[in-house]
This record gives C-alpha cells, sequence and structure tokens, in this order.
C-alpha cells in the first residue's frame, strides 16, 4: 500500500513538473521535483522500495517528458543505490546530510544526463555550456531541495507510520 501511496504521489510531481514548472525557469534552469522526491524516498525508505519507486519513476518521467526512454530511470536508480551505499557510513538525521545527498545527486544527475545525450543522440556539446549550467542546476536543486527536505520527510514518515 505504501509503494502505491509513494507512486501517486511520484506521478503528482511528475504532473506538477509537466505543466507547472516546465515553463518556469530559475535562472535559466528548470525545477526537477522529482530528484528531490526521489532523494527523500531514498534516503528515508529500504532500498528495495526506493529501487521499485526510482524505476517506475523514472520510467514515468521519461514516458511523459524525455526523448530517450529509461534515461531517467538509469539515474534515478544509480542515485539510490549510491545514497544506500552512503547511507550507511554518513548518519542521515543530521542537518547538513539531506544538503550533501542533494548537492551529491543533482552532480550525478547533471553529469550522466549530459553523457547519455551526447552518446544517444550524438550532439556535441561545449565544455562553456557544462562549466556555467552545471553548477547552476546544482545550486538550484541543492536550495530548493533542502527547502523542502522537511515537508517530504513528514510526509515519508506520516506514510510508512500510518500503512
Amino acid at each position: 500500500m505504501r509503494n502505491l501511496i509513494f507512486f501517486i504521489i511520484g506521478l503528482a510531481v511528475i504532473l506538477v513538473e509537466l505543466f507547472f514548472l516546465n515553463d518556469l525557469h530559475i535562472i535559466s534552469v528548470n525545477i526537477n521535483l522529482l530528484l528531490i522526491y526521489m532523494v527523500c524516498i531514498a534516503l528515508f525508505s529500504e532500498i528495495d522500495k526506493a529501487l521499485f519507486l526510482a524505476l517506475l519513476m523514472g520510467l514515468a518521467k521519461d514516458f511523459t517528458v524525455e526523448r530517450i526512454v529509461g534515461v531517467n530511470a538509469l539515474i534515478f536508480i544509480v542515485i539510490a543505490l549510491v545514497i544506500r551505499r552512503l547511507k550507511e557510513v554518513i548518519y542521515k538525521d543530521k542537518p547538513m546530510t539531506p544538503f550533501l545527498f542533494l548537492l551529491l545527486s543533482s552532480f550525478l544527475y547533471s553529469m550522466v544526463y549530459i553523457a547519455l545525450y551526447k552518446l544517444y543522440l550524438g550532439r556535441a556539446f561545449m565544455f562553456s555550456y557544462v562549466a556555467t549550467n552545471i553548477p547552476i542546476f546544482v545550486f538550484v536543486e541543492t536550495v530548493l531541495g533542502t527547502l523542502l527536505f522537511l515537508p517530504i520527510k513528514k510526509m515519508i514518515y506520516q506514510i510508512q507510520d500510518r500503512w
């Protein structure tokens, strides 16, 4: 039941991104709420649930938004695995932990995304574009994710306690 609720919330996040945040740019960066949601799920759920939701949410986003099916699913699975590995070493309730995980996840997302698009589409990308936009994307995602972290954490704990 929990997985179904987390999946429905993830679909709602995708719809909000698709209909409302797609045209909203903060410093020329689109907001990726699903990445923030998946980081929180990976941080506060068991690994099997996090991987299952990462696969489903990634494929759902790929089918609705992307041209390449599987890119987001692959990225979310990698992020869930990295967070699981780091979660064993780092205490997850420290205030800096979500900030570090969001920073690392945003960086991983952008680098893997650029690499896969380069391989698949064969588009050349300029180093200056990568050097200027990656730090901006990572900064915006990390700040926004840090602001949204506590409400998402409370929601996840409430769902886990009730069901």
